[in-house]
């Protein structure tokens, strides 16, 4: 049905006229020498989670309420439905004698390969099949085996919990093996011989502190401990080298790493050997060729990834030869071994590029080539590229209004050619352009720093100031905004809008120096950075003053909710998805799934000083009585990283001291958890931007801004 319906226990609440009120209960609440008052301190507490329900039930329905009478709310759920409706298609990728891909179709995942000798396709992993015989709910992972027969999966129970079971089927005749003692699971990797798994598993706060090993014939319960990371700052993860000479074992923070070696057969767990100790503020990651050690490590003068090698055989420390040096303009992000070569994945200027690395030629001066790319592509996704012998490397590109399509690089030609895909894909790379366009911006911030800004709209836009704009912002964990295939924001740009994406600093679409200097006490940064960005549209004529509806998602919510505590007529609307807008009540609370792990983000409040920052920093900490624009907020009760409660306390809070006439609404996922799955991704897009779409017809009709004939289609 193309319309979005309430569930029946909801019908009552539907009917309510007036937004929920949440119950305030005032707390004198202190911690780390801080004091303040908390009307909504009561949301945190377990004791409390029924009555907390039961108000996000009411808030669901007023929400869905809102929306569904809006004249959008049918015709965008229809549209999404439309442009999501063709299956997707991993890209496809050779290991060995046989091709592996991962489809979905309607939301139904399926694993499946075929021998590069026949045309006959295999089915090896089936999620409908499993949550039907195993009661499986997703899948957080899988790894072929290296003889595949075997695959190795994670199987998730309680859905979107982020915890999971291990699991191994035998390729062969199809059975599945489960030890129901091997739980909270976090990523597994196998031995080259195939007889045995190591895997990682997280501690009662979700961290996964342990490294196991077990035999897959050995009995129940014989798995052994070979590692175990007791600084709380600090995970771990397992991956084998590309050539399967060695796993690697890395313990990770927000700021550090230190990497263990262990052979690749796994046969004796004690000769595990670190490859360099771990030092506050260097990160490095290695893999393995023809007797070195190649490290991506940040250890450089501008704190940006470069490529450096070391003989593994060193005796007391290993002196590293630089190979591919920081480049200024090219951060490199990521690293694929082959054979005779070692391909980079780069980020220029939040634009993904890719760098070829030809380990045949002398390591003094290494020949290295720029991978020919398509104009139109703006994201790259290198996938595993697991057969380590290939000529060829695999990678997937797109745009906001590209879909994504596979592209094979040729080593020895230099030439890139394009994977015709089969006709479910649809449209594809240039041809599905639909006669939007891209553009690159630079912004100038407070401080003289320019920050990318990249746009998609309509070919041949009017810079006459009246076009509406949906700003995506995010800066955290230096991690990159996603210009990435996204078909939600397809009937926006349809109507002549404007998506611009703002790479400001905290992320890390310019290496790890631009992370550093938009986290801890440079948070700052990132807000200032946001707000550069939409005088910037502004001023080049986009859009008008308060044109801006502002789109974040997690952490991003630190960023929305500065906009909307001391700029709220910057914007006529905001979304915020699972919203970090609590700070101080997680980052205070140790007890928390996480927080220790966040300390390195943020700033520890055991630190002189760093408690009262963070208060500053916190958007719930920091509402105060004002007219504020449109709002709608997303929450997941499962979520794992932003607990219900925090967008919940700060929707009620806000709400309380609204002083315009604007809604705030929260709809929550009682089901999911903190990362959507594609059929709930569509039906909370479509609730958003109808919302969106009705914010902007209300701001015209009072004559706020002018409208366009064609966004009324």
């Amino acid at each position: 049905m193309d319309q979005i319906r309430l569930p029946r226990s909801l019908w009552f609440f539907s009917k309510l006229w007036d937004p929920p009120k949440a119950k305030v209960i005032p707390q004198i609440r202190s911690r780390y020498g801080e004091e303040w008052s908390d009307n909504y301190g009561w949301m945190e507490q377990p004791d409390n989670d029924e009555e907390l329900i039961d108000l996000l039930r009411e808030e669901s329905a007023y929400a869905l309420d809102f929306v569904s009478k809006t004249k959008w709310a049918k015709r965008l759920h229809r549209e999404l439905k439309q442009s999501s409706k063709f299956d997707q298609t991993e890209f496809r990728e050779v290991k060995g004698d046989f091709e592996y891909w991962t489809m979905s179709d309607s939301g139904r995942h399926v694993l499946k390969r075929r021998r590069l000798d026949l045309d006959k396709t295999e089915v090896i992993l089936d999620a409908d099949e499993l949550y039907k015989e195993l009661g499986v709910t997703g899948v957080g992972g899988s790894k072929i085996s290296p003889c595949h027969k075997f695959l190795a999966f994670l199987g998730e129970h309680d859905k979107g919990s982020e915890s999971y079971l291990l699991y191994v089927k035998n390729l062969e005749n199809g059975s599945i093996f489960k030890d129901d003692g091997v739980s909270n699971v976090a990523r597994m990797e196998w031995s080259v011989d195939s007889t045995k798994l190591i895997y990682t598993v997280q501690d009662s706060l979700g961290r996964p502190s342990k490294a196991m090993i077990r035999s897959i014939n050995a009995p129940t319960g014989s798995d052994e401990c070979i590692f175990e990371e007791a600084d709380d700052q600090f995970f771990i993860h397992v991956e084998a080298t590309k050539d399967g000479e060695y796993i690697a074992l890395t313990a990770t923070s927000k700021t550090s790493s230190e990497v263990h070696l262990l052979k690749g057969d796994l046969m004796d767990a004690t000769q595990i050997r670190c490859v360099k100790p771990r030092t506050p503020g260097v990160e490095y990651f290695v893999e393995h060729h023809e007797g070195f050690l190649y490290v991506l490590t940040n250890e450089t003068e501008s704190g940006n990834y470069c490529l450096k090698r070391s003989c593994v055989d060193w005796n007391d420390k290993p002196e590293l030869e630089l190979v591919v040096p920081d480049v200024k303009g090219h951060a490199i992000e990521d690293m694929r071994m082959f054979k005779n070569r070692c391909v980079l994945l780069e980020q220029c200027l939040g634009q993904h590029a890719l760098r070829v690395v030809d380990l045949q030629s002398s390591m003094q001066n290494p020949l290295t080539v720029m991978v020919p790319i398509p104009d139109w592509c703006c994201h790259i996704s290198v996938g595993e590229n697991g057969d380590f012998d290939s000529n060829t490397f695999r990678f997937e590109g797109s745009s906001p209004f590209n879909q994504e399509c596979t592209f094979e690089y040729d080593f020895e030609s230099r030439e890139t050619k394009q994977i015709e895909g089969d006709d479910h894909q649809g449209l594809a790379g240039e041809k599905a352009s639909h006669g939007f366009q891209i553009t690159k911006e630079s912004v100038v911030s407070h401080d003289g720093v320019e920050v990318p800004l990249t746009l998609a709209h309509k070919e041949g836009i009017v810079l006459d100031g009246t076009n509406p704009v949906l700003l995506v912002v995010y800066g955290a964990y230096g991690h990159p905004l996603s210009l990435d295939y996204q078909p939600h924001k397809l009937p926006l740009l349809k109507r002549g809008w404007v998506v611009a994406y703002a790479h400001v600093r905290g992320g890390g679409e310019l290496g790890r120096d631009w992370h550093r200097q938009g986290r801890m006490e440079n948070k700052s940064n990132s807000m200032l950075d946001c707000l550069a960005s939409i005088d910037h549209l502004v001023n080049k004529g986009y859009t008008a003053r308060g044109g801006v509806a502002v789109e974040v998602h997690s952490a991003g919510g630190i960023i929305a909710g500065h906009l909307l505590n001391r700029h709220p007529d910057s914007m006529f609307a905001a979304i915020l998805q699972m919203p970090f807008v609590d700070l101080w009540s997680c980052m205070s609370n140790p007890e928390l799934p996480l927080t220790v792990l966040e300390y390195e983000e943020w700033g520890d409040p055991r630190q002189p000083g760093v408690a009262k920052s963070l208060r500053e920093l916190c958007p719930y900490q920091n509402i105060n009585s004002a007219v504020r624009p449109s709002i709608f907020v997303t929450c997941a009760m499962l979520d794992q990283r932003v607990p219900a409660w925090g967008p919940a306390k700060w929707v009620a809070k806000m709400r309380s001291t609204q002083e315009g006439s604007a809604p705030v609404l929260l709809h929550t996922e009682f089901q999911g958890g903190h990362v959507a799955t594609p059929d709930e991704s569509i039906s909370i897009s479509a609730l958003q931007y109808a919302f969106l779409l009705d914010r902007w017809d209300a701001a015209c009709k009072d004559g706020r801004f002018s409208r366009k004939e064609n966004e009324t289609d």
